[in-house]
């Protein structure tokens, strides 16, 4: 398990995931359950660490993201 921190706007928060999810499924659920407003298709993820944009369509694991990681969504 993996403890990602995830900041919109000036607000954070902390999830564990598992490190073979799929960035897009943990954004889909933390919109089905009403943590995220944004339109999940259209949303940037930004890493802190690796200073770069990642793909939501590949698994933490495969984007490199480790526990710790701080990722920004625009």
């Amino acid at each position: 398990m993996l403890t990602v921190t995830l900041q919109i706007a000036n607000q954070k928060m902390d999830i564990m995931v598992r490190q073979d999810q799929r960035i897009a499924d943990v954004l889909r659920v933390l919109k089905e359950n009403q943590k995220i407003f944004f339109q999940i298709e259209r949303i940037v993820i930004y890493s802190v660490r690796k200073k770069m944009y990642v793909n939501q369509l590949l698994t933490f694991k495969q984007a490199n993201i480790y526990s710790g990681d701080i990722l920004i969504l625009k």
